[in-house]
């Protein structure tokens, strides 16, 4: 039975990031993350929680990075860094102090969506 989806919003206007999440909860799924995908559909993106750094080796398609805080008592995370449409087989390895979890998404939602640094985000 797969797990259920999640859904990545802004607090407190429910502005819509991406609503078809998946988490990366296994060690393979953490290691493999979106390495392999062609492409996202709009809505998909992967959610790495207990992660605070990436990379985009082996990548074949740019993604956009949000990393988010531990929930507060209202569950609501806050946006600690953002990386905007990273390249692939970029090595280099993003490290965010605080950083409770990432979510990986389609290149260009962040800035379509109007995410910045400090929002609060439910991801449930």
């Amino acid at each position: 039975m797969s797990k259920p989806l999640l859904v990545a919003r802004r607090a407190p206007d429910g502005a819509l990031i991406a609503d078809k999440i998946k988490t990366a909860d296994n060690p393979w799924r953490q290691i493999k993350g979106l390495i392999g995908t062609k492409s996202l559909s709009v809505g998909e993106g992967l959610w790495f929680p207990g992660t605070n750094s990436i990379h985009m080796m082996f990548m074949s398609i740019p993604i956009d990075v949000l990393f988010l805080s531990k929930p507060d008592d209202a569950g609501l995370r806050k946006v600690l860094a953002l990386r905007h449409n990273l390249p692939t087989w970029r090595g280099v390895v993003w490290w965010v102090g605080g950083a409770d979890g990432c979510v990986e998404l389609e290149a260009g939602v962040l800035a379509v969506a109007g995410i910045a640094k400090g929002d609060l985000i439910s991801l449930a």
